[in-house]
């Protein structure tokens, strides 16, 4: 029997604690080997650190982009470049010390407080590169074929 792979986008809640600060809660299902769906839960944060559901929904960007593997991309909404910075922190970042605490200090600094809002669908490579590497980098020749593409 065939069953359709859908788009899952979870549940979000404010939940109280008896002591502590209320935390938001994010609820989705999961299939075990078994096939079975089983209801999943993680806690995101308390109401300090995400005052809004908004502010509390973006934060699961990048768990539902996990989710979502194999659902179809029609239904999903873009994700935003923080989403994106978010799992390649988790998954892809390298292990050795000093490359993976430069790569931490650019996305810091200079990558996420320019870009992690952005919708990735909206995002122009020659935006970012123009931020990202200096002139120097590319060379005049580079920089010349560029603005006379853009501006022809």
């Amino acid at each position: 029997m065939f069953v359709r792979t859908r788009f899952q986008y979870g549940s979000l809640r404010l939940r109280k604690r008896e002591r502590g600060p209320d935390v938001w809660e994010f609820r989705y299902n999961e299939t075990n080997p078994e096939g079975k769906r089983i209801r999943q839960s993680v806690i995101l944060g308390d109401q300090a650190l995400y005052r809004t559901q908004a502010d509390a929904r973006k934060a699961t960007q990048a768990l539902l982009m996990r989710l979502n593997d194999e659902a179809p991309r029609a239904e999903m909404e873009a994700p935003t470049f923080g989403a994106l910075l978010d799992k390649y922190i988790e998954h892809e970042l390298p292990e050795r010390y000093s490359t993976r605490s430069s790569h931490l200090s650019n996305i810091r600094k200079h990558i996420r407080p320019r870009w992690n809002e952005q919708p990735v669908n909206k995002m122009k490579p020659v935006a970012m590169d123009s931020v990202l590497l200096p002139d120097s980098y590319w060379g005049y020749s580079y920089l010349e074929a560029l603005r006379r593409a853009t501006h022809s």
